[in-house]
């Protein structure tokens, strides 16, 4: 599942509640960053700072949400990860 549309279309509350309600519901491995953003590319920066920025999230979760969990998902394997994260 990913997070496009209401990262950057609804306001930061309704954003905070849909995120939480997934990470209470066990779904944190799930989460994926999107951004929709195909007429208004400008507003993919917005996006991701509202991941970035999210305080009620760990740095461990931003980094599922932002990466880790689409790697898994494309199955990208552990030494994939590790040699994309060095460039």
């Amino acid at each position: 599942m990913d997070i496009s549309g209401v990262n950057v279309g609804d306001p930061p509350e309704a954003f905070r509640e849909y995120v939480l309600t997934f990470l209470r519901a066990g779904m944190g491995k799930r989460l994926m960053f999107g951004s929709d953003q195909m007429i208004w590319p400008d507003r993919v920066g917005l996006a991701v700072n509202a991941v970035v920025s999210a305080e009620f999230l760990t740095l461990h979760q931003k980094r599922d949400i932002l990466y880790n969990n689409a790697a898994r998902f494309l199955g990208i394997d552990t030494i994939g990860i590790v040699d994309h994260s060095k460039r």
